[in-house]
């Protein structure tokens, strides 16, 4: 496969997954289709989360701002669900987990850290709503079959910076879940003193 020279196609999502397949990451079965009993055979199979494939950010009531995150789902949340005409979503098969990864990727270096949602009670499904103050950040260093991947992933998608989301399990198998093209950096670089941002400042001078 060749790297892509389309911006728009390396953010796809859905095109993301295929290339992570053709690297050999372990990604968790994923349907997307709007046929009801599809959606809910896929629930009534294992444990399930739905996924949304954009970040939506929207205003609340009290002009604060939040997102749609991942959560879990199960077959009777699919009850008013028409049987083939509603948009379609997309679900994932839950993988309880361990602790999450946020790995950044810029120019060939590699900012792996562990985050330790399940020490969360507002955080232990998605780490994302933010609950720095119980739920721990280390640094650590991804096993080497994994930095290989991203390395591959990163030359097919042809770009210089990523943000990649993993879970990994209690017999600590590592499991893609997305590679943002926009992927936030800074609290991390806060917590741990990680060097990102000047990563990222080489990288963009040493091309000027």
């Amino acid at each position: 496969m060749n790297p892509v020279s389309n911006s728009s196609l390396a953010d796809n999502k859905y095109y993301q997954f295929e290339i992570a397949k053709d690297v050999g990451f372990d990604i968790p079965e994923l349907i997307s289709t709007n046929s009801r009993k599809s959606l809910v055979d896929f629930c009534e199979a294992g444990p399930t989360a739905i996924k949304f494939m954009t970040q939506d950010i929207f205003k609340l009531d009290d002009d604060t701002f939040s997102g749609i995150y991942v959560n879990k789902i199960s077959a009777s949340d699919l009850d008013d669900f028409a049987p083939d005409s509603e948009n379609p979503i997309t679900l994932q098969r839950y993988i309880e987990k361990d602790f999450e990864v946020r790995h950044t990727f810029v120019d060939g270096n590699h900012f792996c850290c562990k985050i330790e949602s399940q020490k969360s009670d507002r955080a232990n499904i998605d780490w994302r709503r933010y609950d720095v103050a119980h739920t721990p950040h280390t640094i650590i260093s991804a096993p080497n079959h994994i930095v290989d991947k991203i390395e591959s992933i990163m030359v097919l998608l042809g770009l210089t910076y990523r943000a990649f989301d993993f879970i990994v399990d209690k017999d600590g198998k590592w499991w893609y879940l997305e590679v943002n093209s926009a992927g936030q950096w800074l609290w991390i670089e806060d917590l741990l003193d990680l060097p990102i941002s000047e990563s990222i400042a080489k990288c963009l001078t040493n091309r000027l």
